[in-house]
């Protein structure tokens, strides 16, 4: 029995052939299309801008970071020179200092003055007592002796006294007078005493006036000190966060003014990706959408991030972005922030797709290649 070869091939081969063929396109075209609820964008990973600057005019002395350097928050930049500044801090320091042990005197002084107080009175008002006490007995004697002396001069006439006996009492009577003006001098000095003892609080009020009129120096000095400590330290240029280094904007021994740019840099925990949304899309995309952004560097691993920008204006793609619609002319911006940077292993300047899920019944996948 003979065959017909191109009726057989007609009649089996080709049909099966175009079946396989058929097959494998649909397969492919699935393979290489996404579901109905995903959108694939592409774009590079970007960062908020931070410029870094000085508060103060001066030289740079020390430059500690460059281009493309991972920084931390806080970590020194660069310094400038404040050889001057610091001999004005010494200055300052050394001038509260004196202050500082002027008012310690003063206080350990004040206190002294506050515990003698109540002593001296008391000594002063027995004082007083004492002295009272004595020229009341000095005046009786006084008296005594002027009564004895009177009668002796008026009995001598007669003889019924001696002339010693009169010269005795007369003696006497001039020792008691003698005693009796120490006795009042004693009691004006004890009276003084206890007068300038109760103007001792006076003093004391007097003291403290002082006291808080130096702690009002004091505390003013120590003020010029923290103010230019305060001024040291912002001679010391500090990473505002944590970020890279994207450029250097001074050289080393440059003078800066005021308010000068030393650096530019990028917050590692701020990253978006920066990508363009054809414009038949647009109406898909609303802000608070969650996105799976990919990178060369971790391509089967999803960075979650969120739809935050949407721009209100169309424009044309850019050269730099490939896009897979060429025919689409108009794109819209789009900023998907990423959730976080784990250990900072992405960088501003990488390449990145991402995938936009609208709807929320649809299962995430890897970006189409």
């Amino acid at each position: 029995m003979r065959f017909n070869t191109t009726t057989t091939f007609k009649r089996y081969v080709l049909p099966g052939a175009i079946i396989i063929i058929v097959v494998s396109s649909l397969w492919l075209i699935s393979k290489d299309s996404l579901p109905e609820g995903l959108i694939q964008v592409n774009g590079r990973l970007e960062g908020d801008r931070i410029t870094v600057s000085t508060e103060y005019s001066g030289k740079i002395w020390k430059l500690d970071a460059k281009e493309g350097d991972l920084v931390e928050a806080g970590q020194i930049m660069a310094r400038l020179d404040n050889e001057r500044l610091q001999k004005q801090f010494s200055q300052a320091k050394d001038a509260f200092e004196v202050l500082q042990k002027q008012v310690r005197a003063d206080e350990a002084n004040l206190r002294i003055q506050k515990k003698e107080m109540p002593l001296t009175i008391g000594q002063a008002e027995a004082g007083v007592l004492q002295a009272s006490a004595a020229l009341e007995k000095a005046e009786a004697k006084e008296k005594k002796a002027l009564r004895d002396a009177k009668r002796a001069r008026e009995l001598r006439p007669s003889g019924a006294v001696s002339e010693d006996y009169l010269e005795k009492v007369e003696l006497l009577l001039d020792t008691a007078g003698r005693d009796a003006a120490i006795a009042r001098a004693s009691l004006n000095q004890a009276q003084a005493a206890l007068t300038s003892a109760e103007l001792e609080e006076e003093r004391i009020l007097a003291q403290q006036s002082r006291l808080e009129a130096l702690y009002a120096e004091r505390d003013k000095a120590q003020n010029a000190v923290e103010e230019i400590r305060c001024v040291l330290d912002k001679y010391i240029i500090r990473a505002p966060a944590s970020g890279t280094v994207t450029a250097k904007l001074v050289s080393l021994g440059e003078t800066l003014a005021q308010g000068s740019p030393l650096f530019d840099m990028v917050d590692l925990d701020q990253l978006y990706l920066k990508a363009y949304l054809p414009e038949p899309h647009l109406g898909k995309i609303r802000r608070g959408l969650e996105a799976h952004v990919f990178t060369d560097a971790f391509p089967d691993q999803p960075f979650i991030a969120e739809v935050d920008y949407i721009a209100s204006r169309s424009q044309f793609t850019p050269k730099e972005v490939q896009t897979k619609e060429e025919r689409v002319k108009q794109v819209f911006a789009l900023k998907l922030y990423l959730n976080e940077n784990p250990e900072h292993s992405l960088s501003p300047g990488m390449p990145a797709d991402a995938l936009i899920r609208w709807k929320e019944d649809v299962s995430w996948r890897l970006p189409v290649q």
